[in-house]
């Protein structure tokens, strides 16, 4: 309808809404796949994404968007020491886990950083609601010593006294592609979507209603390569130095 602003959740809502027919951008399709997909684009076509942290105003069939929330300006600002730091963290993710824990919980562990963290946090809130311990849930690489991180799994678990049980994944990335490509809207080249899917059901018959992860944690404490230009645009070139 050329009248109408269509929202949705999904691409799929807009495109029903509008009544345009779901057909793939295949060179956002492509873009997709290389991580290159612009912040406005989706793979539908016909279909943009509402833009983050943004109001809308539509005024005669025509759309403007407005931010309301830009931390750019918050980067940076503190003047605080590294052990202020380190408390203020601790603070926050005990926090932020102690809000998510329920007591009928399940963490997907692995042997890094960022899901041992949470896991430390949750497991005496767990075991206090729920009565019983924290449920880890690991997938481990017998075939590829080299890379399996079992063994740090293993000294977590049993430093954290949590109820760990390992499998060893078998689906296929492309199980079910064409299912999940037109649930999704689209592909991931970011997540095991099958993989992902059979690791819910697994928590769920051990009886966990809830899952935590540290997914995509290490985009911000361990993965910096972003730094160098934020350094540069910014004129600071001696952190720039230090970063090289």
């Amino acid at each position: 309808h050329s009248d109408a602003f269509v929202v949705g959740n999904e691409p799929k809502q807009v495109t029903a809404g509008a009544g345009i027919p779901r057909e793939p951008d295949l060179d956002a399709v492509e873009r997709a796949f290389w991580d290159r997909l612009g912040a406005r684009e989706t793979v539908i076509k016909g279909v943009e994404r509402f833009p983050r942290a943004s109001l809308c105003t539509v005024q005669n069939g025509h759309a403007s968007f407005s931010s309301y929330w830009d931390p750019s300006d918050l980067v940076e600002t503190a003047r605080l020491s590294v052990d202020d730091a380190a408390e203020r963290l601790t603070e926050l993710l005990d926090q932020a886990v102690r809000r998510t824990v329920t007591g009928r919980d399940a963490i997907k562990l692995s042997g890094g950083v960022d899901s041992p963290a949470v896991a430390a946090f949750a497991a005496q809130p767990h075991l206090e609601r729920g009565g019983r311990r924290l449920t880890a849930l690991s997938s481990v690489f017998p075939d590829y010593p080299r890379v399996d991180e079992e063994p740090y799994i293993r000294i977590v678990s049993e430093r954290l006294d949590l109820d760990l049980h390992t499998q060893v994944p078998r689906i296929p990335v492309l199980t079910d592609v064409q299912r999940w490509v037109d649930v999704l809207d689209g592909p991931t080249n970011v997540l095991h979507i099958p993989e992902m899917v059979r690791f819910n059901q697994w928590a769920r018959e051990l009886g966990a209603r809830t899952v935590m992860t540290g997914e995509l944690a290490e985009h911000v404490f361990t993965q910096s390569n972003h730094l160098i230009g934020h350094f540069i645009l910014h004129g600071r070139w001696r952190a720039a130095k230090r970063f090289i």
